[in-house]
């Protein structure tokens, strides 16, 4: 049978039939007492078996929910027709679909907007224009929405249909690099999103004063974005977010002092900024930070000392800074890193006696640093130590060898 005859046959006959009838007859007795008993849980509609069979024929990977019914489909890279969308209505649980490097087209994608129960939607790399957004709006219950890496067809037009979907959590327009400012303006409506990922060239200080409204945000994402310290303001009032990342703007420790507020704070990005560290001193009362990541900004040794505060951090990256073993020493607090990324800076074996008192550490990345043998063998007091990178340095086979003696469960890359 063809593919994509049978999907939209087996809708047509779905049509005609019906599905089984599980819900029985909900008709209200003619002698109902005025107070009213809470109704029984609605049972859910069974898919259309040959819809599920001819979707696992055409390559599409179901995950099905407890009850047994397909929750999500995913057609990532497959090659389908319009009538192989409309067919997805015989999946009633559909909540999540994925069309991920495929060509739905506009059209397309006003079929996936009968899917009234869709909560996600994931359309990566997709052939699609701003004009098919338009029936996006229609899914009311759509609470993430992923278009991300549409690079050339999805610009400020489309961001008027997006600003209209009131009910988004997830927003991500990383790669759409035709967004802009004007674009931005559209999304300030969307006030109950929690998590936001943009990265285009063309957003300036004035695009991000739209996020001001959205106080609900959990994680912001604002790469290669024009940000500089004075739009930096704009963020000051979102005091719940949890995970911001700052990776290539414009900011730098002027502009870490909006972040004050952000108690909530876990995750913070700040690669390839101009951030020195003394603006770090501003986020003393998020107490919880675990993660931080300062890889191509102009952190040096003396930067380091307003990095030993957070002594709940588990992760910091370090790669291509300017530190060497003396900054090492002012990280002595953090006791529970458990990954430090150390790569294409200044360390050497010296800078090993201070890495060994990092006792919980798991992954290690010495690569392209001074290390050699002699500081390997200082190493082997990480006995949590499960990843070490040491390619790139000084160190020798039989410096390998020895360390992986001692510590076995430890995978070495050169």
């Amino acid at each position: 049978m063809n593919v994509r005859f049978g999907l939209s046959a087996i809708l047509c006959l779905a049509c005609l039939t019906g599905c089984p009838n599980t819900e029985g007859d909900k008709s209200a007795p003619a002698n109902a007492s005025q107070t009213e008993t809470p109704a029984p849980p609605q049972e859910v509609k069974p898919d259309h078996p040959q819809v599920v069979a001819a979707l696992e024929k055409l390559g599409a990977q179901l995950t099905k929910n407890d009850a047994g019914n397909v929750s999500a489909v995913s057609l990532e890279s497959l090659k389908y027709s319009d009538d192989d969308l409309v067919a997805l209505s015989g999946l009633p649980s559909l909540v999540d679909l994925d069309l991920t490097k495929t060509d739905p087209g506009d059209d397309g994608l006003a079929k996936v907007a009968e899917l009234k129960q869709l909560k996600i939607l994931r359309l990566r790399r997709c052939g699609m224009t701003d004009a098919g957004l338009e029936h996006l709006v229609a899914l009311e219950n759509l609470e993430q929405l992923h278009l991300l890496y549409n690079t050339s067809n999805i610009s400020d037009v489309g961001m008027e249909p997006v600003g209209k979907m009131s009910n988004l959590r997830l927003l991500d327009l990383r790669g759409c690099t035709l967004i802009g400012d004007v674009g931005m303006e559209h999304l300030k409506s969307l006030k109950n999103l929690e998590n936001l990922k943009l990265r285009s060239f063309g957003v300036y200080d004035a695009g991000i004063e739209n996020l001001q409204g959205m106080t609900k945000l959990k994680a912001l994402a604002l790469q290669d974005t024009k940000l500089s310290d004075a739009g930096m303001e704009s963020l000051k009032d979102l005091t719940n977010l949890v995970d911001l990342s700052l990776h290539s703007t414009q900011v730098a420790d002027e502009g870490l002092q909006y972040l004050s507020g952000m108690t909530k704070m876990k995750k913070l990005k700040l690669r390839d900024t101009s951030v020195e560290g003394p603006g770090l001193a501003y986020l003393k009362d998020a107490k919880g930070l675990i993660s931080l990541d300062l890889s191509e900004t102009i952190v040096g040794d003396e930067g380091l000392k307003y990095v030993a505060p957070f002594t709940n951090l588990e992760y910091l990256n370090l790669w291509y800074d300017d530190v060497s073993d003396d900054g090492l020493v002012h990280l002595a607090p953090l006791t529970q890193l458990k990954t430090l990324n150390l790569e294409k800076t200044m360390v050497s074996d010296i800078g090993a006696e201070q890495l060994v008192k990092f006792t919980n550490l798991e992954s290690l990345n010495m690569r392209e640093t001074k290390l050699t043998d002699t500081g390997l063998e200082k190493l082997q007091g990480l006995t949590q130590l499960t990843a070490l990178d040491v390619g790139g340095t000084e160190v020798t086979d039989e410096g390998v060898e020895k360390l992986q003696a001692a510590l076995p469960n430890c995978q070495v890359k050169r």
